[in-house]
């Protein structure tokens, strides 16, 4: 984090500074009118207006969104699901486009405005000093687009506000893996755990999504594992972590396959097979 950008964090969510930290000039560049819905959404969310994701999409003006999995979708229409996916930094707004994108697919197929699940900052870079504003800064975020957040008791317990969220009826996304790259790294443990918990009640459908082309971006949703896979994979007596490891893993390697293989990163490797 460059020290501008802290300043402009530390002054509260300002536009410059978003666009600092998202690269909106960068090689996939929000057009004008992007930009200035961007900046709009950026506004509302200083002022703790609440947003819908799904009705700002116009952020990706110029962007053509090639989609494949749409009759999945629909047919979870007044389901309650988990929604995993691989968290690039490829894209527009440094992959942070998924967002916009998945819950305008999602909120058109089943009528439902997915609520993501946010990492909670713990320390800051700065000498490990935990840092008020940047906190207050995130919170700020997940207030205005209901997104759970995870990581830090300060905000409560995540996990068990992501299945409150399922038990009445919500759609709950998440990134596996839990940081962004270029390519997928490994997923953590406990994604595995939440996966195998939800996967009791409630389906689990997977999104793999990554640029194609300076202004094309591919978005292809597909089927989670299941009560019956997940029934093979975990050995009985399986310590949790290691049984957590070994569904993530699992997870990540159904994304991978609608991924270019030059992005499969840690699951191009045949170690990782469940």
């Amino acid at each position: 984090m460059s020290k501008e950008l802290f300043l402009q964090i530390g002054e509260g969510f300002t536009v410059k500074g978003a666009e600092l930290y998202l690269g909106v000039n960068g090689k996939y560049p929000l057009t004008p009118k992007g930009r200035n819905l961007f900046a709009d959404a950026v506004r509302k969310i200083s002022e703790g207006e609440k947003i819908n994701p799904s009705e700002h999409t116009g952020v990706l003006d110029g962007y053509q969104i090639n989609l494949s999995g749409m009759a999945l979708l629909e047919g979870l229409r007044g389901k309650a699901f988990l929604l995993a996916g691989n968290h690039t930094d490829l894209g527009p707004l440094s992959g942070f486009w998924q967002i916009f994108a998945v819950n305008r697919v999602v909120k058109t197929a089943t009528g439902q405005e997915p609520h993501w699940v946010q990492a909670a900052p713990r320390m800051s870079v700065f000498n490990n000093i935990e840092l008020p504003l940047v906190k207050q800064f995130i919170k700020k975020i997940s207030e205005a687009t209901h997104t759970i957040l995870v990581g830090n008791s300060d905000y409560g317990n995540g996990p068990t506000k992501m299945f409150n969220t399922l038990k009445r009826g919500g759609i709950v996304a998440f990134y596996p893996e839990g940081e962004t790259n270029k390519s997928l790294v490994r997923a953590d443990p406990n994604a595995g755990r939440v996966i195998l918990h939800a996967a009791r009640r409630f389906p689990i459908v997977c999104f793999s999504g990554y640029p194609s082309g300076s202004r094309s971006l591919e978005l292809i949703f597909s089927e989670g594992p299941d009560c019956e896979t997940i029934g093979e994979l975990i050995e009985e007596g399986l310590e949790k972590t290691k049984a957590g490891q070994v569904l993530a893993d699992y997870t990540m390697r159904l994304i991978a396959r609608f991924l270019p293989e030059e992005l499969h990163g840690a699951y191009a490797q045949k170690s990782y097979a469940a």
